[in-house]
């Protein structure tokens, strides 16, 4: 960070900033030789962080700076990034680990930022709940029978939870539109969906929720964001169409049935799909280089 070079080392535009976020989640989230090579990327991050804060006490040399400020907030969660990784960061990276706690020193720092045991078990507490909403929300559309039944109840009991959460109040934060509520108003465009396949209502059980959905739903910042729960499937081409077009970059003669091939081909008739993607045959290329390379024999 010298003469007139510029490193930037985050901001909310930064994919770079973005890159250090989501190693941390996916040593949170994964196990074994995923989670193995996020720490290795987190490390090498954090390397490459000591190798700019060098013998200096702060970033930008004696005095608490900008720089110091951008990245601080990413010690707090160094607790549970630890913890759910099995390793220790301060052993790899010792000058980050006394950066960071000669910042915790500052009142300012300490304040400002969440107890890092708290951020473990709010991270510990997510994670099982995502893994319960969501595996409990695909199988009511991609189960029938009994195993739907149990898991529509399952998917119910889940909405309670936050039903409860929200009790009497407008919005999950109060009077105000928050940050919980941005949060969770996207699963709303899945509820027909839901509803549909598993042939169930969703008001009838959680009044409180829906007529809160509906509520975000007025605010135009919300409505105009969303995909809309109908579109979801049928003859439009929806949110969902839009989540599985990287798909047709696949080279046809590898997609396994005939049904799947036909919807893939119509999507690329779309000039905004097929403008959008990869060319199929360079997907098969690269494919093939990348197995070869890895030892693997077609």
């Amino acid at each position: 960070m010298g003469g007139d070079e510029i490193v930037l080392l985050n901001g909310w535009f930064s994919p770079f900033g973005a890159r250090v976020y989501d190693t941390m989640k996916r040593i949170t989230r994964t196990k074994g030789e995923d989670q193995e090579r996020a720490k290795k990327e987190l490390l090498d991050i954090f390397k490459l962080l000591e190798g700019e804060l060098g013998d200096k006490p702060y970033f930008g040399g004696d005095e608490f700076g900008l720089v110091d400020i951008a990245l601080v907030p990413f010690c707090s969660r160094f607790y549970a990034v630890e913890t759910f990784g099995k390793f220790s960061i301060e052993a790899e990276s010792p000058k980050l680990v006394a950066w960071a706690q000669r910042c915790m020193e500052k009142e300012s720092v300490s304040n400002s930022l969440p107890d890092s045991k708290k951020v473990y078990e709010f991270v510990l507490d997510v994670n099982k709940k995502k893994d319960k909403i969501y595996s409990v929300g695909r199988r009511v559309w991609t189960t029938k029978g009994k195993e739907q039944e149990v898991a529509k109840e399952e998917f119910i009991n889940c909405l309670k939870v936050l039903e409860g959460a929200l009790g009497d109040k407008p919005y999950f934060g109060g009077e105000e539109f928050g940050f919980v509520d941005v949060s969770l108003i996207p699963f709303y465009s899945w509820f027909y969906a839901y509803e549909t396949c598993g042939n169930f209502s969703i008001e009838a059980k959680c009044p409180k929720l829906i007529a809160w959905a509906n509520r975000c739903m007025k605010r135009e910042s919300v409505s105009k964001s969303l995909a809309d729960p109908q579109r979801f499937g049928g003859h439009e081409f929806g949110f969902v169409n839009v989540e599985l077009i990287p798909i047709c970059s696949i080279p046809m003669r590898l997609v396994p049935t005939s049904a799947s091939r036909q919807c893939a081909l119509s999507i690329l008739q779309m000039k905004s799909v097929s403008k959008s993607l990869l060319d199929p045959h360079k997907v098969y290329d690269f494919a093939l280089q990348l197995g070869k390379r890895r030892g693997l024999s077609r």
